[in-house]
């Protein structure tokens, strides 16, 4: 994933049309808009290495394996840029999970009442669906991971201010129907950016991260 800061390097995305695809292995990045404000730790926004990365990844790929990676008329491999959102608030940390009939899933926090609300989107290997809300509500909801079990069901994992804290909270989804909310962890501790997996046995996991009491809490100096 990459993302967009609102001004460009010297190399432009490469955006797909109807004959981007020939069957090949073609590199794909992801674009989605975030806050102008925010910059992004470690790198410089959508563009970071881009189009290196991208053809570097697929050089290597094509000398490493049997995979065809598709190429231009020059022979240097083909990249695309896909934006993945258009909505004009920020999209931002996404997660891309795929499942056992290789349909990708795009998990993000997304801001349509200026908070944050968890969105769910899936490619069925010829268009993308709409947007599908998991969450919503007025306090945020944070860095979704999402992982998808045997039967298709997209489990998605999460942090949330719901309670007045970060809590770590787990649902699920199959089809368009978005099953319960399980509380995962939810004490007074600090319990934020979990991540899923499905295991063969049907299994769920939750792993996140863990710190004090009130813990990313401004008014801290407050709480005894």
């Amino acid at each position: 994933f990459g993302q967009r800061w609102g001004r460009m390097r010297t190399a432009p995305p490469r955006f797909p049309v109807a004959d981007s695809f020939d069957g090949s292995f073609n590199f794909c990045r992801g674009m989605y808009e975030s806050d102008p404000g925010h910059r992004e730790p470690g790198g410089m926004g959508w563009w970071t290495d881009y189009p290196d990365a991208d053809i570097n990844f697929s050089i290597r790929l094509s000398e490493l394996t049997k995979i065809r990676v598709s190429k231009q008329s020059n022979g240097e491999p083909n990249h695309l840029v896909v934006r993945l959102t258009d909505d004009a608030k920020p999209d931002i940390h996404p997660h891309v999970t795929v499942d056992a009939k290789h349909n990708i899933y795009v998990v993000w926090q997304a801001h349509p009442e200026s908070n944050g609300d968890i969105q769910l989107c899936r490619f069925d290997g010829e268009k993308w669906s709409k947007p599908l809300a998991v969450t919503t509500g007025e306090a945020s909801d944070w860095h979704p991971q999402a992982a998808v079990d045997a039967q298709g069901t997209v489990w998605i994992a999460f942090d949330s201010y719901r309670n007045g804290d970060y809590d770590v909270f787990l649902t699920s989804v199959k089809g368009d129907d978005v099953g319960e909310l399980i509380p995962i962890a939810a004490s007074k501790y600090y319990e934020a950016h979990a991540s899923v997996a499905c295991t063969p046995d049907g299994r769920v996991w939750v792993a996140w991260e863990q710190g004090g009491y009130y813990w990313g809490k401004d008014q801290g100096h407050w709480l005894r």
